[in-house]
């Protein structure tokens, strides 16, 4: 009984030692960017951060399925020469498909009245936005394989740094959006060379894979770009299509406030959600291969979420306004609005899609598949009510704040339920 009490303190200590790791680069990285913020809300028009939002748009649509999900099954590959198969086929998706989605986006969605040089320009940075992230994703699933969490933490730091040093010089030199889109493709280039430092070092195991070794993992795995990019898709356009109907339904400037307090809600986001993500699906997945089930490592992992989450959410909720106003600027003060209307979505959000691997453990892909098609479908009837009744952008947040409650509240009382299954 000691020797298993011994084991899961183990377990614990090492999941919270590699979500601080994680968590202390995020810290740092958000840390950069809040003490930036108020410089570059000032060199920046909310309409200019409307237009910006609406390219990088693209990134958070198609950039988490440019490997159409395969760099997941890099973390739990059966062997090093499985996972370099995989991390090969992820890398020949990822220009083809980069190119053919920044034309089509650019074509059909960045309207306005574009001389051919500027859509063309449009179009790169889409390209230079989708490639970088999915060679990013495929080196966070081979660090996350191995535990350098290290890497992967000092990175984060390295990029929001340069970022933000770009955006200022580029706000002073009045580049305006190309400014801030040029700031986000080379920033996003930054930290490759170190993150695949490991990669590199353990080169000899993807020597001499072939086309035979490629289509095993594209059928073993298929799973995943069946299931999970199928989620992950519509997880995006969830979050994408608001930018898009407030684009169309309201205005730019709107967009831009809407964008601004986004970006605010997803401090925590990134620093929580996106980090205990990576070390719960690495947790679980070993316990998952110890005892058929998970349950453990879900349950102290949701509690964890939620004496963090909810106090943090909450704070931000309270003085967002007066902060926004006296930090940000006058013109920004809506977007303090914008979140107290916005923080029930980003916390129940939040606390969600941290655990939404336990659907990959499970092997129970569909199951996530059909809570995001019902979340896409709730948005998809609010858009039209909101629209057709000529509703404010206020009501319009209210709705979307209540759907997520809905639909998020129950897919993790359902991942709970799951967590506790024995699977064979």
């Amino acid at each position: 009984m000691k020797n298993i009490n011994f084991r899961k303190q183990l377990v614990s200590n090492d999941f919270l030692r590699s979500f601080a790791l994680l968590a202390s680069g995020s810290v740092i990285a958000q840390i950069i960017t809040i003490l930036i913020s108020p410089i570059v809300t000032r060199l920046f028009t909310p309409e200019q951060f409307g237009l910006y939002t609406i390219v990088i748009t693209a990134m958070s649509l198609f950039g988490p399925v440019i490997c159409l999900k395969y760099d997941m099954g890099i973390v739990n590959a059966k062997s090093e020469r499985e996972a370099f198969s995989l991390i090969l086929l992820c890398g020949i998706m990822i220009v083809p498909l980069s190119l053919l989605i920044s034309i089509l986006y650019s074509m059909t969605v960045i309207r306005g009245n574009y001389s051919l040089l500027q859509l063309w320009g449009y179009i790169f940075a889409i390209a230079m936005l989708l490639i970088t992230y999915g060679l990013n994703n495929i080196l966070l699933a081979y660090n996350n394989r191995h535990g350098l969490y290290k890497i992967m933490s000092s990175v984060t730091v390295i990029k929001s740094l340069v970022n933000n040093i770009l955006l200022v010089l580029s706000g002073i030199s009045k580049l305006g959006v190309i400014g801030l889109l040029g700031s986000q493709i080379i920033s996003s280039l930054v930290g490759l060379k170190r993150q695949s430092k490991s990669l590199l070092g353990n080169i000899r195991y993807g020597k001499n894979i072939g086309f035979i070794e490629m289509k095993q993992v594209f059928l073993d795995y298929k799973k995943l770009p069946i299931f999970n990019a199928s989620s992950a898709l519509i997880t995006t356009s969830v979050y994408s299509s608001i930018n898009l109907f407030i684009a169309i339904a309201f205005s730019a400037q709107q967009l831009g406030l809407y964008s601004l307090s986004y970006r605010v809600l997803g401090i925590p986001f990134t620093i929580i959600s996106a980090n205990i993500a990576r070390v719960f699906f690495n947790s679980a997945t070993k316990e998952f291969n110890s005892r058929s089930n998970f349950s453990k490592t879900f349950k102290s992992t949701l509690i964890l979420l939620i004496i963090t989450v909810v106090p943090i959410i909450l704070i931000i909720a309270i003085f967002s306004p007066w902060l926004f106003s006296t930090v940000f600027g006058v013109e920004w003060a809506n977007a303090g609005n914008y979140i107290r209307l916005l923080a029930p979505m980003f916390a129940i959000r939040l606390i969600s899609e941290s655990l939404t691997t336990s659907f990959i453990v499970s092997k129970k892909q569909n199951i996530e598949l059909l809570f995001q098609s019902m979340l896409l479908l709730g948005l998809l009837i609010i858009y039209t009510l909101s629209y057709f009744l000529n509703t404010s952008i206020e009501v319009f947040l209210v709705y979307i704040s209540l759907l997520y409650l809905l639909v998020h509240g129950i897919m993790i009382f359902k991942m709970y339920k799951i967590s506790k299954m024995k699977i064979n």
